[in-house]
């Protein structure tokens, strides 16, 4: 699996952890203030990442990834195991297989997610993505702040598309950014992000992977 597995994707792997995760995030944006340039990281939020997980395309993605014969036939298996139950006025409907979703609290159903969303990496080639299972981050860095606005448009467009075409859902209003370096003076040029046509706040400190991080660094 882990030869499988964007080195950008730090959730339930042998030796990787949200600590080396947000250490990735930091050493580039210090990176980028010692070279004088600006960064600009957006933090993404999905809805019920793991609830909308689309069977059909996840067995398409571990087929195109060498998962064949028999494993595959064992992992469609546990998928299709899922079932559900609808109740309506006390009286139950015949138990249907699910056709979405990966079991978050299984020991599998978090890997399977890691392979769901696992080439996203090689679709976004301005940006840089440091990603823990369903929380992703994409960071720019430009030498103006103008630059990295037109950056951000660009490549968070290919990202919503990408994740639309999985069944995945992008929440606008818990999705935000923090601008890293370049004058904070006032009436400078603050850069303006959208996602899905809606503008994003721009944050000073935000929660990643239970560590908060501020402009400062602090």
């Amino acid at each position: 699996g882990d030869n499988i597995l964007s080195p950008n994707q730090f959730g339930f792997r042998q030796g990787k952890s949200t600590i080396d995760a947000i250490t990735h995030l930091i050493e580039l944006i210090v990176d980028s203030l010692d070279k004088k340039t600006v960064t600009l990281s957006v933090f993404l939020d999905m809805t019920k990442a793991f609830d909308c997980v689309y069977h059909t395309i996840l067995l398409n993605k571990l087929h195109s990834n060498g998962i064949r014969g028999l494993p595959l036939k064992w992992l469609q298996s546990y998928l299709s195991d899922r079932k559900q139950q609808v109740s309506v006025q006390n009286s139950f409907s015949r138990t249907t297989s699910l056709r979405y979703g990966v079991p978050q609290g299984s020991i599998l159903g978090p890997v399977l997610f890691l392979v769901y969303v696992n080439n996203l990496n090689s679709k976004i080639h301005k940006g840089h993505i440091v990603q823990y299972a369903d929380d992703t981050t994409l960071s720019f860095t430009c030498k103006s702040k103008f630059q990295v606005e037109i950056q951000a448009y660009e490549e968070l467009n290919v990202c919503t598309q990408y994740f639309e075409n999985i069944n995945l859902k992008l929440n606008c209003s818990k999705t935000n950014y923090m601008v890293f370096g370049g004058s904070t003076a006032p009436f400078q040029y603050r850069p303006t992000v959208m996602l899905d046509d809606k503008v994003l706040d721009e944050v000073d400190c935000t929660k990643l992977l239970g560590i908060y991080l501020d402009r400062g660094l602090t």
